[in-house]
C-alpha cells in the first residue's frame, strides 16, 4: 500500500482499515457489547476541536448518551437514501462509538472487569471517601 504523506486520506483505506478493527473488537468483546455502565461522556464539539485559526476558547461539553448514538446508528442503517443522512451527524455518533469500543478495551476498564467492579461502584467509593473526614493532623 503506498502512502502519499498527510495530503490525503483515502477513504477506502479507511474503510478497510476500519473492517480489521472491528474484526478485531468482535474478536476480543464477541459480536454484540453489553452498554451496562454507559452513559454520558465528555464531548469536545468538532467545530472547536479543529478550528485552531478561530480563538473560540474550549468549549468542554457533556454529549448525548452511548445509547442516543446506538439509536443513530439504528436510524442510519435504516435510512434508504443519502438524503436522508445526515453525514456530520453520523460520523460523530459513530467516532463516539468508536471511542466507547476504544474505553472498553483500556487497561482501566480491563482491571475493572476482572476485578468485577462496575464504574457505579468506583463512583460510590468515591463519594464516601469525599465524606469522610480528614485525619486529626498530629500535634507537634
Amino acid at each position: 500500500m503506498e502512502c502519499d504523506g498527510a495530503e490525503t486520506l483515502r477513504l477506502e483505506e479507511l474503510r478497510y482499515a476500519l473492517n480489521k478493527v472491528l474484526d478485531n473488537a468482535v474478536e476480543r468483546f464477541g459480536p454484540t457489547v453489553s452498554l451496562d455502565g454507559a452513559g454520558q461522556y465528555w464531548n469536545l464539539p468538532w467545530d472547536t476541536a479543529y478550528a485552531f485559526d478561530d480563538d473560540a476558547g474550549l468549549r468542554l461539553g457533556v454529549g448525548d448518551t452511548i445509547q442516543d448514538d446506538v439509536a443513530a446508528l439504528q436510524e442510519l442503517l435504516q435510512a434508504q437514501s443519502p438524503e436522508e443522512q445526515s453525514l456530520s451527524f453520523d460520523l460523530g455518533s459513530l467516532a463516539e462509538l468508536l471511542r466507547w469500543l476504544a474505553f472498553q478495551d483500556s487497561p482501566r476498564q480491563q482491571n475493572q472487569r476482572r476485578a468485577g467492579v462496575t464504574d457505579e461502584d468506583v463512583l460510590r467509593l468515591l463519594r464516601q471517601e469525599w465524606r469522610r473526614p480528614p485525619p486529626p493532623t498530629p500535634e507537634p
